[in-house]
């Protein structure tokens, strides 16, 4: 039996250096596999807190998926990390704490597990795709 994903290089995706947070090794394999699939770069899964902090202290990724339980602790001071450094990133949870996303990371997408295959892909597409010009910038 051969297993394929039905994943296409995404333009958007390729080379993008993107930090992988998440301490479920199935998850983060699955995620691996879409984003690589997609023609991304990876870097970790981060499976622990201070892993991710470490992981989430560099200038050049380009984008992140956090998970926010990381085996029992929170990790808002690694979106924090991120944040500081105009990292974009994701929430990939199934702990939706809707007033820590409301008011601390309003604008950051929350995809919630399980999630669809290429939701991930797509989330990230949206999040790193250059802003569509308008007519004005013509002008």
């Amino acid at each position: 039996m051969t297993f394929t994903l039905d994943i296409r290089p995404s333009e958007t995706l390729i080379g993008k250096r993107i930090l992988i947070i998440e301490d479920e090794i199935f998850v983060a394999l699955d995620l691996k596999m879409e984003l690589e699939a997609a023609g991304a770069t990876l870097l970790g899964p981060a499976a622990s807190l201070s892993a991710a902090l470490d992981a989430a202290d560099d200038p050049s990724l380009d984008a992140a998926i956090v998970d926010v339980d990381l085996k029992g602790k929170h990790s808002y001071a690694v979106a924090d990390i991120l944040k500081k450094h105009n990292t974009p990133f994701i929430w990939h949870t199934g702990v939706i704490d809707r007033d820590i996303f409301g008011s601390s990371f309003p604008d950051v997408p929350v995809i919630e597990k399980p999630t669809r295959e290429g939701a991930i892909i797509e989330a990230l597409t949206q999040l790193l795709a250059p802003p569509k010009k308008s007519n004005l910038d013509r002008l």
